[in-house]
């Protein structure tokens, strides 16, 4: 919903949610939890030491990303045209500063599955930078249901195209 014709918000509640992609991630947070907890277990008895201790960082940053990820689905993202920037809002977890995407390095609007040509993973809404400019993938409204996504698309394209923002628009949305 547009606040200005500057600024942009993106709103989780006016759509609905992608249930499957919602689904997904908390059965296997209910598998990765238990077992993340078995095999800190075994971390600190006879187990394969160096082994555990990589996978174990790295699994308990799994367990506690998706919970912090579910509780932020519904924490809106707000686009700011400013001048040759492109400011957006509620994309990063603990930061309230917003990413900086300049005008030169913005490629693209994507709607797509994650995985490319991938039919199995979910539909994502991305706006992409050249290469080598980071971050590569700022994903806008990662729990909203595909249709909803498909509209977000659209108010997002006519958002970008009246700011001046002149990039590639790539819809692969196949209801």
């Amino acid at each position: 919903m547009r606040l200005s014709p500057t600024v942009l918000e993106i709103d989780p509640r006016r759509f609905g949610q992608d249930k499957l992609y919602l689904g997904c991630l908390i059965g296997f947070w209910i598998v990765w939890f238990p077992v993340t907890v078995f095999a800190t277990i075994l971390l600190f008895n006879d187990g394969p030491l160096l082994f555990l201790l990589l996978w174990c960082t790295l699994a308990w940053l799994g367990v506690i990303a998706i919970p912090l990820g579910l509780a932020q689905r519904n924490r809106k993202q707000i686009l700011t045209a400013a001048g040759d920037r492109l400011l957006v809002s509620g994309t990063r977890p603990f930061s309230r500063r917003p990413v900086e995407l300049h005008r030169d390095d913005l490629a693209a609007l994507t709607l797509e599955h994650y995985g490319g040509d991938d039919p199995e993973s979910v539909y994502t809404l991305n706006l992409l930078q050249k290469p080598g400019v980071r971050p590569s993938r700022i994903m806008l409204a990662p729990f909203v249901q595909p249709y909803g996504k498909a509209r977000l698309f659209e108010e997002i394209a006519g958002f970008l195209e009246g700011n001046g923002f002149r990039i590639e628009l790539r819809n692969r949305w196949t209801p």
